[in-house]
């Protein structure tokens, strides 16, 4: 595919900074407001909404693979984001019909079964078209940073209390999210004419062993996710646009990241930037454990915020690097799938017993534990055998 065909069609780079901008923003309806749907709206207990919010993420564990393996053999893989789009509309939008334990499990599991896979194909089209026409990545991947803040920072002052309006919202944005991705640029799916095969993947350690940094640190996000906006809300009495203002400040952190991020790499490397990660996310958990101010936790989520997505970004970054073309949608959704969706789910179940038994404080601590897990994996599989990330 050469730089004249990459924008045909009518498709300009504009429509991809919107495309980005529009669909990080949409999955921030689910991610940033259904934990608090469940604790306000609905009558289910933590451990119960802590069930409810595993579910979706153990089928997160399986449902990218299977969107991976269509985008790589598809003829275009926006076609596959397209379906994903609208199937993640469509079950979201079902989940206030009823507040029944079993209901909510079924619209929720089906959400994230389209949902999960948005990130990882919208970063593989993003990356792939950047890297054809010869543009940089950042500034698309920015556009979705601010657009998930400003959605749910904007919409955190529009429900007020009711909550319901999350998803009208959600069918307003599906439709247009479903038209910017039918005008994006067309990548071909690499393996259309070709039988998968994901052992390749499987016998990469230095993949492996980034995955497994990254489920570290995603089950303790997993779990911020998935019960600090009720600490929040609930236990430190904050109002709901507070949460707002949190991920937006907390997604605004990640800009210099992303502005910066060709030149960070550059100058100092994968393997250094690594352990930095690391460690800065086990310090974020302490802190967030410790504060209960409102501003301190502001403080944090701006310090602190962009941990989270740049661990994610360096990992899909390796895997546009290293891995064929034609097994690169499929190793990325493998890492949104292993990296993301086992730790979250574990989140979801094991945080309603954690925030039940021990309280929110000190399961922020046991979150800080488990992430400092990825500083070992760094030791054992980098810096210990001396190995090149690239």
């Amino acid at each position: 595919m050469g730089r004249e065909k990459v924008f045909s069609d009518g498709c300009s780079r504009g429509v991809l900074y919107i495309s980005n901008a529009l669909l990080y923003g949409f999955t921030g309806l689910y991610y940033c407001f259904i934990q608090l749907y469940l604790y306000n709206e609905t009558p289910h207990s933590s451990a119960y909404i802590g069930i409810l919010l595993s579910i979706p993420q153990a089928v997160a564990i399986f449902a990218p693979l299977f969107w991976g393996v269509c985008a790589d053999k598809a003829r275009y893989k926006k076609t596959v984001l397209l379906i994903i789009v609208a199937g993640a509309t469509l079950f979201y939008s079902a989940v206030p019909w009823n507040d029944n334990f079993w209901w909510l499990c079924f619209a929720m599991g089906g959400t994230m079964f389209f949902l999960s896979a948005l990130g990882s194909l919208l970063d593989v089209i993003s990356m792939e078209t950047a890297n054809e026409a010869k543009i940089r990545y950042g500034p698309m991947r920015l556009m979705g940073m601010l657009g998930y803040g400003f959605v749910s920072f904007g919409l955190s002052f529009l429900i007020a209390d009711n909550l319901h309006v999350v998803f009208k919202v959600c069918s307003v944005m599906g439709v247009l999210c479903c038209i910017c991705v039918g005008i994006m640029p067309n990548v071909k799916g690499h393996a259309h004419a070709k039988k998968m095969h994901f052992a390749p993947l499987l016998k990469g350690t230095e993949l492996l062993a980034l995955i497994g940094i990254l489920a570290t640190a995603q089950f303790a996000y997993g779990y911020y996710l998935n019960f600090f906006p009720s600490y929040l809300t609930h236990e430190l009495a904050a109002p709901t646009w507070l949460w707002g203002t949190n991920v937006l400040i907390t997604t605004l952190s990640e800009a210099p990241f992303y502005l910066c991020f060709d030149m960070i790499f550059a100058r100092f490397g994968m393997k250094k930037i690594l352990p930095v990660i690391i460690v800065a996310t086990v310090v974020r958990y302490l802190l967030l454990a410790v504060f209960t101010q409102f501003a301190g936790i502001l403080i944090i989520g701006l310090l602190t915020g962009f941990l989270s997505a740049s661990l994610l970004y360096s990992v899909n970054y390796y895997v546009n690097q290293s891995i064929t073309p034609s097994l690169r949608a499929s190793a990325q959704t493998l890492v949104y799938a292993v990296g993301l969706g086992v730790p979250r789910m574990l989140s979801g179940l094991l945080g309603g017993v954690m925030t039940e038994n021990l309280g929110t404080n000190y399961s922020l601590v046991v979150c800080a534990a488990v992430a400092s897990g990825g500083l070992l994996l760094y030791l054992l599989f980098f810096l210990r055998k001396g190995k090149r990330l690239f």
